[in-house]
């Protein structure tokens, strides 16, 4: 490696049930108003990301959760002590494809950022397994690290 370059790194993140408790997998009505009103945050979570950002790492938000709750995973961030990171991608369309969405999302930051590498974070709703096993696939030796937090035991991908 060259001594000019500079070494990108980046932390790309899920929220509801990698950071935050929502309960993804409960009913619709209960994961909305956890959406909405939700501040309970996993521990130590909040200390892991604050690391890793006074390290230098770029920090990014991607989740299935709606655009027009922004102001409240905001208020999360802040209260919660998180990084607030370089940007959030929410969905715009509740009901459109999450995995399109998160996969879309996460090919848009790589495109940006052009980073040396990535540590992905999630869970095992909404499709993060897949898309980080698709990503990493899809960029190889781009991804360091893909850390899923088990929340309804799922089968997870594994990348040969």
């Amino acid at each position: 490696m060259d001594w000019l370059t500079v070494l990108q790194h980046y932390i790309i993140s899920d929220i509801d049930d990698t950071i935050k408790m929502t309960g993804v997998l409960n009913n619709k009505i209960h994961v909305g108003f956890n959406g909405l009103f939700s501040k309970r945050a996993f521990a130590g979570m909040s200390e892991l990301y604050n690391e890793y950002h006074a390290k230098g790492y770029g920090i990014y938000y991607v989740s299935g959760s709606p655009k027009m709750i922004d102001c409240r995973i905001e208020d999360f961030l802040v209260e919660k002590d998180f990084p607030q990171g370089d940007q959030r991608f929410l969905k715009d369309k509740i009901g459109s494809n999450t995995y399109n969405f998160k996969m879309e999302s996460i090919r848009n930051v790589i495109a940006k950022e052009n980073p040396t590498t990535l540590i992905l974070i999630g869970d095992d709703t909404e499709h993060d397994p897949d898309v980080y096993n698709d990503i990493s696939k899809e960029y190889p030796g781009l991804v360091e690290a893909i850390y899923i937090r088990a929340v309804q035991d799922a089968k997870l991908p594994f990348n040969k």
